[in-house]
């Protein structure tokens, strides 16, 4: 929540105080909100090694949502199992955001 310093649970807690349990329910989720990689998917073999963030948990489906960071955009379901963690790095083709003093560089 922007302006204030808060843990992961204090952020949780207050998306369930507002009502909004789906946002609460990707925050509380392993990947919510991070960028991975597709690994291991036998129905799309294509889509391995894509890269894609995830946008939404379906909790009792251990089910994500995603968007492929292609030029398509594409959206899709995919178990927790066929995604990697892959956070954008310095060294990474993407963006990063670096802070030094308070400040983005």
């Amino acid at each position: 929540f922007p302006g204030e310093l808060s843990s992961k649970e204090v952020c949780i807690s207050s998306a369930l105080r507002s009502g909004n349990r789906r946002f609460a329910e990707l925050l509380e989720s392993e990947l919510g909100g991070r960028r991975c990689e597709i690994v291991d998917l036998p129905s799309r073999p294509e889509l391995n090694g894509k890269t894609c963030v995830v946008e939404e948990y379906r909790k009792g489906r251990d089910e994500y949502i995603v968007t492929l960071e292609s030029g398509r955009k594409e959206s899709l379901t995919i178990s927790g199992a066929n995604l990697k963690r892959r956070d954008r790095t310095p060294d990474d083709c993407g963006y990063c955001v670096e802070f030094k003093n308070g400040r983005a560089v």
